[in-house]
């Protein structure tokens, strides 16, 4: 939805963006370590994309790199294993 501006699961083309969505205990979403606590490092700020059809929701790390370089919470960020070839 980000770069279509349009759903993939039912295509409508109303999409809202949240570039700095909220929680409830902390000031934004992200991942990894938040302001305030042991340490201040940040791995990763999130946005979101909303439909405005059928309510999907997809998130997205602002800064990919600095994600990639980092630990969350002692663990290291890893890329998802890929598929199998397709036979």
């Amino acid at each position: 939805m980000k770069r279509s501006h349009r759903c993939p699961k039912c295509q409508h083309g109303e999409i809202l963006h949240v570039p700095e969505p909220r929680d409830t205990d902390f000031d934004r979403f992200s991942l990894g370590a938040r302001p305030g606590m042991l340490t201040n490092k940040v791995a990763g700020l999130m946005e979101a994309y909303a439909c405005l059809g059928c309510g999907l929701v997809e998130w997205y790390v602002q800064d990919v790199a600095a994600l990639a370089a980092s630990k969350l919470d002692g663990a290291t960020v890893l890329k998802a294993p890929k598929p199998p070839p397709y036979r």
